[in-house]
Order: structure tokens, then sequence, then C-alpha cells
């Protein structure tokens, strides 16, 4: 038979080494009880403890491994940082004010062409859709028969970064904008009612008003030297002009129209 030894506590002191299950263990500490234990049985004062913490400067930064392109970006992350993997939090209370409620879809919709010269490529279409609440950003490509190509979805839903490294936010989806999705570059030709409206709203830096009419002020040169001579004010320039601006901007023209107007008339009065 064999002979089976196990350890007692005459085997257990402050810099002992165990084997547990074939792993080498050494005692650092002990609590007051098993001090006074030792001490009356043993007669044995309790050791000095050994020192087994690191100190800040030797401990080491966490390195995690870039992403590898399977899933989102967030679950590869969320699967580096625990030794149980767990889903990533989501923002729980922006989800449900920008979720879909009534007619009010949360959804910025924009239309793209791939930024490219190659021929067969250039007159391919997409769909851009921002998701208001998780800041997520899907691309189909509607069907073109007979273009041999298969439509669908493109890019499915996630978060996107930008070259330097940075999230797209909504404020950078805009008509005339170049954005660069998973190394595919697209242009933005077009967007609908709703993302414009949204724009306008909340006031994103391509749809400030003060913008928008320094640029006009800029590609007319008649305006813009009356502007310089005369430091005509906001307000003026579009009564002359003209121009019907929404009413919670700082000027509108007409009065008695209190509706916001189409964005066909600021196009055609000056262009």
């Amino acid at each position: 038979a064999v002979e089976k030894q196990f350890y007692t506590d005459a085997d257990l002191t402050i810099g002992s080494k165990i084997n547990v299950w074939g792993r080498e263990v050494t005692i650092c500490d002990m609590d007051e009880f098993t001090a006074y234990h030792y001490k009356s049985k043993f007669n044995v004062d309790k050791p000095t403890p050994i020192h087994y913490k690191q100190t800040e400067a030797a401990k080491t930064e966490r390195e995690v491994p870039p992403y590898n392109g399977w899933g989102s970006e967030e679950d590869s992350r969320a699967n580096c940082l625990k030794l149980i993997a767990q889903a990533p939090k989501r923002d729980f209370i922006k989800f449900m004010k920008k979720d879909r409620q009534g007619l009010d879809s949360h959804v910025l919709r924009y239309f793209a062409r791939l930024d490219t010269n190659r021929p067969i490529d250039m007159d391919r279409t997409f769909i851009i859709s921002f998701f208001l609440s998780d800041d997520t950003i899907s691309v189909f490509e509607p069907e073109k028969r007979n273009s041999g190509i298969v439509h669908g979805k493109f890019i499915e839903r996630s978060k996107i970064k930008k070259p330097s490294g940075e999230y797209y936010a909504a404020e950078d989806l805009h008509v005339g904008a170049v954005v660069n999705f998973r190394s595919h570059q697209f242009l933005i030709t077009d967007a609908d009612e709703y993302a414009l409206s949204y724009a306008e709203k909340h006031q994103f830096p391509e749809a400030a008003v003060e913008r928008i009419m320094g640029e006009i002020a800029k590609n007319i040169p008649e305006v813009n030297e009356l502007m310089e001579e005369t430091e005509i004010p906001l307000e003026l320039f579009c009564e002359v002009s003209g121009i019907i601006l929404p009413v919670n901007s700082s000027c509108h023209a007409d009065d008695s129209t209190k509706s916001t107007p189409s964005r066909g008339n600021l196009k055609s009065r000056t262009s």
C-alpha cells in the first residue's frame, strides 16, 4: 500500500513551502488567532511576515491585443478584461431616451456612394443609418438590377472608429462629408428629411446658420463686399436676400410664415 502523509499544523508556519496539487505555495503571514495557537501549543513567537505585494512601480500595465475583426470591438475587448467573459455594458438611460418613440425614429439616414475612381464602383449607392440610441452605424446597399453586384447588408450595425481612433458621432455625418468605414471611403451625397431637421434642431456644426451665412457671403463677392463695407448684420442680410430661415434661428424674412421652410428655398435663392 502507498503510504500517505498529510500536512499538520506543525508543518505550517511563515516562510514554509507546501505543495498544493503540484504547485509550490509559500506561507507569507498568519492572523492573530493562528499566532496565539502556535504560541500556546509550540511556544513559538510569530515570525516576521513576508512581503509579497508588488509595488506600484513593479506593476505592469495590462496590454489589450489588437482587434482582429471578429465580432464587435467592444465585445472582444470585454473578453480580455475578465477571466469570465461578460457582455459590454450599454448606456441604458441613453437607449431609453433615444429609442424609437412613435414617429420619432431617432435614426439618421444618409445616401452615399463610394469615393473611388473604379468604374465598377462609381455607380454603387448606399444608405447609411446612424442609430442615436447607441451610436451604431449600419450600411445597406439597395438593389440595382443588372449590376452584377449582390445587394443587401454591406456593413453590419456596430460602432465604427475613425482613422484617428475615436468613434463616429452624429455630428460627423453630413452632406458632403467623406467617412471611412472599415477601409471603405464613402461620400455622403444626401440625407432624409428627418436627419436634416434633427441636425437643425440640435444645432450640428454643419447646420449652424451663422456658418452657412458666412459660406454664402464668401461665395458671392457682391454680398461679401457689401457686408464688409457696411457691416450689415445677419438679420438685414436675410431680409434683403429674401432668404427664409427656420423660426428658431436668429432671423427669418417672412414673419407670417411660422413653419420651417423647405431647404430648396434657401438653395434656389442663393444659387
